[in-house]
């Protein structure tokens, strides 16, 4: 086990996969080992088993509430948003972390669509904690939802004087303001929140539509670029930055990237018909007629 956790450490996932698993066979009864090895299985995305684990180590011990707490995570990366309530729900009841997985519901329940029952957990969470800056950074992405603005900065913004490192709630923030047509200070707010986290490719990707629109076709490319080099099946950045390499002229590599898109969206007319246009500009007119009707047949 103790391997295993080294081998981890220093990236050689797959091997240390086995260790777990020779471990396992040796003492099928340690919740730790389960643990550990769910916890490994997240991170390769194999969500599934990792479940599996997760309910291994708890019919070893039920009372093991960190465990439980790990099983939330993964169900909630699964989409399995039912499941992951009921277990939030079992911690509550148990008193562990109460404020805590309180938030935990709220967003859950913003991701199953449940407006209603997400407002009123998030009221019981500030009338547990005024300062949960987590509470106040959902409530504004309700009133984002409701296009209401106005109201969806003051959350953000209260959500930052309460945690001035909450970088999802400047990239929000930085999303009301644009809605309001408002870009240097949308700039400014996708500006901190990179500062705060380089790791999220959709700051990168939101930061860029923010200069291309601006006409900063430059700063908007390279920030495509960082976006995809964190995730390099990105599709919606993989179609703006060809877009922008057409608006520049860059025509080829503007159909590199699209055929990248088209991959994985082989019947999108939209990306079909961006192909059609930069074989049009490149005067290749016999493949822009057939990327058109590609479109249309789309």
């Amino acid at each position: 086990m103790k391997k295993a956790q080294l081998l981890a450490k220093i990236g050689r996932n797959q091997e240390a996969i086995k260790l777990y698993d020779r471990a396992i066979q040796l003492n099928p009864f340690s919740e730790y080992v389960y643990d550990s090895r769910a916890k490994l299985k997240m991170l390769a995305m194999d969500y599934t088993g990792a479940m599996d684990d997760f309910d291994q180590a708890l019919t070893i011990n039920p009372k093991n509430e960190a465990v439980r707490e790990r099983l939330i995570d993964d169900l909630i990366a699964m989409k399995a948003y039912e499941q992951a309530i009921a277990q939030i729900d079992t911690l509550i009841l148990a008193e562990y972390k109460t404020s805590y997985e309180m938030e935990r519901k709220a967003l859950v329940q913003m991701l199953m669509d449940s407006v209603s029952a997400c407002r009123k957990t998030l009221d019981a969470v500030l009338a547990l904690n005024q300062n949960s800056a987590l509470a106040h950074d959902l409530l504004g992405i309700l009133a984002l939802k409701a296009n209401d603005y106005a109201m969806s900065l003051v959350h953000f913004t209260k959500a930052i004087e309460i945690d001035p490192e909450f970088a999802l709630a400047y990239y929000n923030r930085g999303i009301a303001f644009r809605y309001l047509n408002n870009n240097d200070a949308a700039m400014n707010d996708f500006n901190r929140a990179i500062e705060i986290r380089q790791n999220l490719a959709q700051f990168y990707f939101t930061r860029a539509l923010t200069s291309k629109q601006q006409g900063e076709m430059d700063d908007a490319l390279a920030d495509y670029d960082k976006a995809l080099l964190l995730n390099d099946s990105y599709n919606a950045a993989f179609y703006n930055r060809a877009y922008t390499l057409k608006i520049l002229g860059e025509y080829t590599s503007a159909l590199k990237d699209i055929d990248e898109v088209l991959f994985r969206e082989p019947e999108s007319p939209k990306v079909w018909n961006l192909k059609g246009n930069a074989h049009a500009l490149q005067s290749d007119y016999l493949s822009a007629i057939d990327s058109y009707t590609a479109a249309i047949n789309a």
